[in-house]
Order: structure tokens, then sequence, then C-alpha cells
């Protein structure tokens, strides 16, 4: 009987994740030297052997192979260009997808499911010719009503999302799935943390105005958790447009109402503010600015894109559901 990541991550008292990014040497900074020994120590125990002679397989297969199409992870996008859109976000989690594809001789393939970026005009004739065998990656919830459809058929799915907005509803639809949730709102609540412990007690949050009346809104929910912690009582939400230039706004703002800090998109231009006032960017995977920047929360798209491909191709296959950490990052 073969050796799989879950044998390991038992023997091991680990998650499989953790299995897979020591095994696959992706784990560098991600976990401590006792555990990564831990698990080399039972994979060894155990005589894991890795999959190196499918690999070379693979190489000498010819593209119409039976083996070589069931091996193979599609990666559902809303629209047939959205992957080209610069957006850091989606090209994180593609990335590191696509590294743990290629490290085990299976292919990624882009599937667009709607005609026009709406979720109510699919497109089933794309969707409809997908290869029965091959396993289905989603970057977002976002695709629920597709993913249903295709659970139902049985593809096997794993699915990224974050820690709010639809999490708590789709959780009945999403049990026969591996669900990779980064948790944003516990990330807003540690840069407000942050901001309150360097001095700073008018403090803002710049919030997507068409996410206003969500019923779960990360940011401004992880916002708010933090100053109720701190018997804090000024609460300033300034609503700001998504993908826009908002540092008219902010800069609007702060002339009406001064605060000293501020908790804002990455993928915003930065404001003209004092100098006084510490500024914290969400959800920036890669860091563009450092003037006037106190922090940066990372989300490790890159590693969860990784962790739910090798999920996916994974024998041990179980579905559950996976937390990342958003940790704070300085610039000092």
């Amino acid at each position: 009987m073969a050796i799989t990541l879950k044998d390991i991550a038992k023997r091991a008292n680990v998650s499989q994740a953790t299995v897979s990014r020591i095994i696959n040497n992706k784990a560098d900074g991600q976990v401590s030297a006792e555990v990564a020994e831990r698990v080399k120590a039972a994979a060894s125990a155990l005589k894991y052997r890795s999959n190196q002679i499918v690999h070379k397989l693979d190489n000498i297969l010819p593209d119409n192979s039976p083996a070589r199409a069931s091996r193979k992870i599609v990666m559902l996008i809303p629209t047939d260009n959205s992957h080209g859109e610069g957006n850091s976000f989606f090209e994180d989690a593609f990335a590191g997808a696509l590294n743990a594809a290629g490290a085990n001789g299976w292919r990624l393939e882009f599937c667009p499911v709607t005609l026009n970026n709406n979720p109510l005009n699919v497109d089933w004739e794309h969707l409809n010719n997908l290869e029965p065998d091959c396993r289905i990656l989603a970057v977002s919830p976002w695709y629920m009503v597709i993913l249903s459809e295709l659970s139902r058929r049985g593809f096997r799915i794993a699915m990224i999302q974050g820690e709010e907005f639809w999490r708590n509803m789709y959780a009945p639809l999403t049990r026969n799935w591996m669900v990779f949730t980064y948790c944003n709102r516990r990330a807003a609540a540690v840069a407000t943390d942050y901001l309150l412990k360097q001095g700073c007690r008018k403090i803002a949050v710049a919030a997507i105005s068409q996410y206003m009346n969500e019923p779960e809104y990360p940011r401004v929910n992880g916002y708010l958790d933090a100053l109720r912690e701190h018997g804090n009582t000024n609460v300033r939400i300034i609503p700001v447009a998504l993908r826009a230039d908002n540092r008219a706004v902010i800069l609007e703002a702060y002339r009406q109402e001064s605060f000293d800090g501020l908790i804002m998109s990455g993928g915003d231009f930065l404001p003209e503010l004092p100098e006084s006032v510490k500024i914290v960017i969400d959800r920036q995977a890669r860091p563009q600015y450092a003037a006037g920047v106190e922090a940066f929360l990372y989300y490790p798209m890159r590693q969860i894109g990784f962790d739910a491909t090798a999920a996916l191709m994974s024998d041990d296959y179980k579905p559950e559901e996976i937390l990342f950490e958003c940790p704070l990052k300085t610039f000092n």
C-alpha cells in the first residue's frame, strides 16, 4: 500500500498542507526547523517515495495520452482575459498553483466561466467540455453556482476564499471540497491593533463603498473588533471606489476631520497626508510602496495556490478547511 501525505501528517502530528510544503521544498520561513525535521523523520520511517518516476514518464508521454490528460488542474477565471489584468492577488495564486503542478508533472489550464464577467451569464459550453477527470481550482466563491454544478458532476474541487463575505452562507455547499481560507478579518484587526500600539487614537479605514452593505465586510469588521477590544470609540469609515484613484476622497475626509492612522487597500494610490499619519496597507502581496507607509498585511496567496493545487493532486484528498493567517510586516 502506497504511503500518502496523510500518513506522514498523522505520524508527525501536523497538517497535510505542512507536509506538502516540506516534501516539495516550499517551506522556507513557513515552518520551524523542528517541525521540518519531524516531518522528514516521519517520511523516512514510513519509507515514503516521491513521484519522481511519474515526472519522468510525463516527459515522454505524447500530449494526447490519456495518462497526461488525467493529470490536469483547471483554474477557473471570470472571463477569457481576466488573468491578464495585472491583479497581483490572482497572479500570486496562479504562480503558486503553477509551481505545484509543474513540480508534479501536471498541467495547469485556465477556464473562463462567464461570457462578460457576469455570474448569471455562464459559459456552459466551455464548462461542458471539461475532461471528467480534471481537478478544479477556484480563487473565489464568486463561482459558487458553477462550482456547485461541477461538484454535482463529480469533479474534485479546491476553493480559495476570504474569511468572510459569503463564507458562512456557503459553508453547507462546500462540505465535500477542500477550502483554503485567508483570514482577512483577523488581518484587519491586526492592522488596527498595530496602529493603536503605535499611539494612534483616531484611526480611519478606507472601505469599498459597493461592499458597505454586505452582511460581512472583513476589513470593516476586523477594524471594529480591534477598536472594541481596546475600548476605542473613534470609528471612521471612509467610503472609496473599487479600482479607482481615491487620493482626493481620502484627503478630503482628512480635511473634514483629521485622523492619525489609516488602513487602506494595497491597490490604491497613496494620498498626500501629513507625515504624522501612520498608514497600513491591506492586502498587499507584493508591496509597491515604502514612503509614508508603516506596514503592510501580507496575504500568502502564492503559498495558498501551491497548497490548494497540491491537495487536488494528492491521493489522500480530504474535504476540509485550512486557514491561513495574513501577518503584518513593517518596512523598518
